[in-house]
């Protein structure tokens, strides 16, 4: 039961972090920026682009005083 738990605890968490992002975090002329959440933290960097694709870096902090466990990350390729 307690995975269930850490399951479900770490993807509301990744999904939070990238729903609501502003759209305007993926425009061009921003190629970096950091995300900070209550116990973690989320920073993403534009390495390389050219047309419609781009290449980035995801970096996942735990800022807080407890271990997060199972975690998991989701994100959408396209959008």
């Amino acid at each position: 039961m307690l995975k269930v738990k850490s399951a479900f605890v770490g993807v509301a968490m990744a999904a939070n972090a990238f729903i609501t992002m502003p759209i305007s975090a993926f425009a061009d002329e921003e190629t970096s920026h950091t995300y900070t959440y209550e116990g973690y933290e989320v920073s993403y960097d534009v390495t390389n682009a050219w047309g419609n694709t781009e290449v980035v870096s995801v970096k996942l902090s735990n800022i807080g005083d407890s271990t997060i466990e199972n975690w998991m990350l989701y994100f959408d390729p396209n959008g």
